[in-house]
């Protein structure tokens, strides 16, 4: 008994030793004070990178499409009719004005120039006999031995052999000229867009043998809205691009202007002159932007303006402080500048630089 009452007094004393020292703890946890972090002083803009919004002349204008075209278009047509015995160009080829495109048979044409050129020496003998005809009773009759009515007779036919003679020359030229229409010719330097017939084939007067397309500058030919027809004039600057080439824009002034409206389209078409550009070729869709005038707008550095989500913010300085601004962009300008079409005024102070932690109220300093 003396054992157990012993181990009960140790276990009381260890539990009361416990408890003792519980509240001390607790009391050590309460006067362990916790750090209190001290307010950092917000960082302000200086006022050295604040700049001024001014205003710049910025073009206006309106958006109209066409096509390209080249200056000269034809369809090559034969003068004579015939067989074609040789082709002597194909599709993409560049010819000169005058070269040779076809050959056709003109054994026939040669056959008639023959019997032109025989009708010919004919009339002439007979004019030839007629003149001495002629000769001779003028003759007689200024001795009294033939009448007047004799005269007059031999010199009408005289006439008439003279007339005679001169229509056989130009039967002949019109049957020699048949022969070297025989050799169909390029009416302008360019290049064969279309071949239309072969080898073999018959060619009829009138009909397309080939298409010849001029291979120079080329032209544009805009369609112009009525209300927008009243804005552009001959001189008015132009900037157009191919829709296969959005980013090579051409520059250039309207130059021809029809005199009046298409009445089933009610629009108008305005020429435009191209320079040189290898990469454009007739028949290209474009798209064209008519200068009509200028205005003045605000404009600043694409730098200071920042992009968050969809829209675009500038700072601006308001009584010592920054103001955050959604602005409405409008038209870029070729000095790294952007036009402002709503947010900013002429005279506004703005930040230039280093956007990204700006926020509204941040103080200048």
């Amino acid at each position: 008994m003396s054992d157990l009452s012993s181990r009960t007094h140790l276990s009381s004393l260890a539990l009361i030793t416990a408890l003792a020292l519980v509240p001390v703890a607790c009391t050590d946890s309460r006067a362990a004070p916790s750090p209190v972090a001290e307010d950092e002083p917000e960082a302000t803009v200086p006022s050295s990178s604040l700049i001024v919004v001014e205003n710049a002349e910025v073009g206006q204008w309106l958006v109209t499409t066409g096509s390209l075209l080249a200056h000269d278009r034809a369809e090559v047509v034969p003068d004579v009719s015939g067989k074609v015995i040789e082709v002597l160009v194909e599709r993409g080829a560049h010819v000169d004005e005058g070269d040779p495109l076809f050959r056709l048979d003109v054994r026939n044409a040669k056959l008639n120039v023959r019997e032109a050129k025989a009708n010919l020496a004919g009339l002439e003998a007979a004019q030839a006999l007629a003149e001495t005809t002629c000769a001779r009773s003028a003759s007689l009759f200024s001795h009294g031995a033939v009448p007047s009515s004799e005269v007059q007779r031999d010199q009408a036919a005289c006439r008439q052999a003279e007339e005679n003679v001169r229509g056989a020359k130009v039967r002949a030229q019109a049957a020699s000229k048949s022969v070297s229409d025989g050799i169909v010719r390029a009416p302008f330097s360019g290049v064969v867009a279309i071949r239309s017939i072969s080898l073999g084939e018959w060619a009829s007067v009138g009909a397309s043998m080939l298409t010849l397309v001029e291979d120079g500058p080329l032209r544009a030919e805009l369609e112009l809205s009525e209300a927008a027809s009243i804005h552009v004039q001959i001189g008015t600057q132009v900037e157009l691009s191919a829709l296969a080439l959005p980013d090579d824009s051409v520059h250039a002034v309207v130059t021809r202007i029809a005199p009046d409206l298409d009445p089933r389209s009610r629009s108008r078409v305005a020429e435009v002159e191209l320079p040189e550009h290898p990469s454009l070729v007739p028949g290209m869709f474009v798209r064209a932007k008519v200068i009509t005038g200028t205005r003045s707008m605000p404009a600043v550095p694409r730098a200071a303006l920042l992009a968050r989500g969809s829209t675009w913010r500038a700072f601006v300085a308001v009584d010592g402080q920054v103001e955050e601004r959604v602005v409405q962009l409008g038209p870029e300008l070729d000095d790294d500048r952007v036009t402002i079409v709503r947010g900013l005024e002429a005279g506004d102070s703005i930040v230039g630089s280093e956007l990204a932690q700006l926020h509204d109220g941040q103080l200048i300093h």
